[in-house]
């Protein structure tokens, strides 16, 4: 899968139908205009067409409906970024406060967002409003549905001749595009922390997590850290 650099934020996907902005996404690892690692395909339904293509490209692809083994899953594979595409199942609280989570809504937040406001039920929406703009938005995720902080957004015309399917299709290729650029912005602005080991200054993303330190991260990166524990204990033994 793309440029497998270790030293860039690793990608997981969670889809329950197609996953097209996921697919986009690796595209863009793949094209490298996206500096980022695609790891993990997850899914909560067994139907999801998203696991057909993520397989094809090489990248693991599972179906995982409890939070308890996805959790365990997406800590198994040291991500730093879950990216929702299309998942239609709330994200509990575990993941949240363990993960960077971003998603892409089919709409200009904060209209025609929260409970219920999805896929062809937000198009209807715009056009029985009677809006002359709408287009997509990239947030992260909070504990409340679609009110965590705008990432990006952008915006196409309504036409008087659209239909809620004609919409959608002229939205969900602006999602294409938005998703990736908004992704690429982001990594390219993450916090950065010198290791006291290594001495390397790599992104936030780079170093597990600890409460009892000042900024909320351990002191030596994740990859010292597992030589220092893999040593220590072979030391010890």
């Amino acid at each position: 899968m793309g440029k497998n650099n270790e030293k860039c934020p690793r990608l997981a996907f969670m889809c329950s139908g197609n996953g097209s902005n996921a697919k986009a996404i690796v595209n863009a690892c793949e094209r490298g205009t996206l500096d980022a690692n695609p790891v993990l395909l997850v899914s909560n339904r067994v139907s999801a067409k998203a696991l057909e293509w993520g397989k094809k490209y090489g990248l693991p692809s599972v179906v995982i409906t409890n939070e308890k083994d996805q959790l365990k899953i997406l800590r198994d594979n040291d991500i730093d970024w879950v990216i929702l595409s299309g998942y239609l199942s709330i994200i509990g609280s575990d993941i949240l406060n363990g993960f960077k989570v971003v998603n892409i809504h089919p709409s200009l937040l904060p209209r025609h967002g929260g409970r219920g406001m999805y896929g062809m039920r937000v198009h209807e929406s715009v056009i029985a409003s009677g809006d002359s703009i709408t287009g997509a938005t990239v947030h992260m995720v909070s504990d409340e549905i679609d009110q965590g902080k705008i990432l990006g957004q952008s915006t196409i015309e309504v036409y008087e001749s659209d239909t809620p399917h004609s919409l959608s299709e002229r939205v969900l290729d602006e999602e294409h595009k938005l998703f990736p650029k908004v992704l690429s912005s982001i990594l390219l602005t993450l916090p950065m922390k010198t290791c006291l080991k290594c001495r390397e200054t790599k992104p936030f993303s780079d170093y597990g997590k600890n409460r009892s330190k000042k900024d909320g991260l351990q002191t030596y990166c994740k990859e010292c850290n597992r030589e220092y524990y893999y040593y220590g204990h072979f030391l010890s033994h």
